[in-house]
This record gives C-alpha cells, structure tokens and sequence, in this order.
C-alpha cells in the first residue's frame, strides 16, 4: 500500500510545484500583481483649508512606454480613488499597474486649475495625496507672475505620497 501512495504523492508535489512556479512567473518584474494599486486622495483648498474633492476625474498614464495605457477613476465624495489598472484605448485590454514607472497624472474639475504632474510608483499599494489650487485662488495673490501671452500657464497643485 505504501508503494501505490508513493508514485501518487510523488505526482501531487510535481504537479503543484508546478503551478506555483507559474503563478509566480505571472507576477513578473515588468507587471504587476493583484496587489499593485495606486490609492490616493484629491484635495483642495476650501475657505483655506485643505479639504477632500468629491466627482474628480483622475487619470494616469505611464511615461516612457509605447502605446497608449491608461488608468482612470473618479473620485468618492471622501476624495478617494483607486486605480489597479491600465487599458489601451486601441488594443481594448487591460493589464496590471506597471511596477518600477514614472506615471503623469491629470487631474480635472471645474473649479480648480487642471493637474499634469508626474510621480513615481514602485510595486505593490502606495497612496498619493493630489492638492489641486482653486482657480480663484491667484485672483488674490500678488505673488503669482501674470501670463506672458502665448506661454502656457502649466499645471497647478502639487503631489505627495500619503500614508492615509
């Protein structure tokens, strides 16, 4: 009896050593897994303090990579997001966040100046805060320099990574 059971444990270790070197070989270094995601919170500056936006669109998009991914979200009305993929407008598939990147976020909604700023994610979950300026916010504030004409203002705001 014990020579029968032999060949079959024998057959059952192979067979899932197996598919756990192929689990693992999913994961891979360029993309990542199930647990890669970019939490984050939008904020903005309301009667001077710096309170969370609720319906923002948020977008981000890897730099340095052919093709045209994207991740995006909307946020809840506590200002949180969470973005766990990207997706081709053209391909129409999605894949895992890319691990080891520099993404450029974009940040719109009505009131405040649009965000367009860069940041680094590693792997695994990382929260970002994004402090978005109020448009009105430079009608009062003699330190901000007046346009030059044709220059383009460029984004306003600023990002960190959070611990929330």
């Amino acid at each position: 009896m014990t020579a029968e059971r032999t060949p079959i444990f024998a057959l059952f270790l192979l067979l899932a050593t197996t598919l756990l070197g192929l689990a693992l070989a999913a994961c891979g270094p360029a993309h990542g897994g199930k647990a890669d995601r970019i939490d984050g919170v939008v904020l903005g500056d309301v009667d001077g303090a710096e309170q969370p936006l609720g319906e923002v669109s948020v977008s981000i998009r890897p730099e340095g990579v052919e093709g045209d991914l994207v991740g995006v979200a909307v946020t809840n009305y506590a200002g949180r997001f969470t973005i766990d993929t990207l997706s081709s407008v053209e391909k129409r598939e999605e894949t895992g966040l890319l691990r080891d990147t520099t993404y450029r976020a974009t940040i719109m909604t009505p009131e405040y100046w649009v965000f367009d700023e860069a940041f680094e994610y590693d792997r695994g979950t990382e929260t970002f805060d994004f402090l978005l300026v109020r448009k009105d916010a430079d009608l009062n504030n003699a330190s901000v320099p007046e346009s030059t004409g044709d220059a383009p203002l460029g984004s306003r705001g600023s990002v960190r990574k959070g611990t929330q």
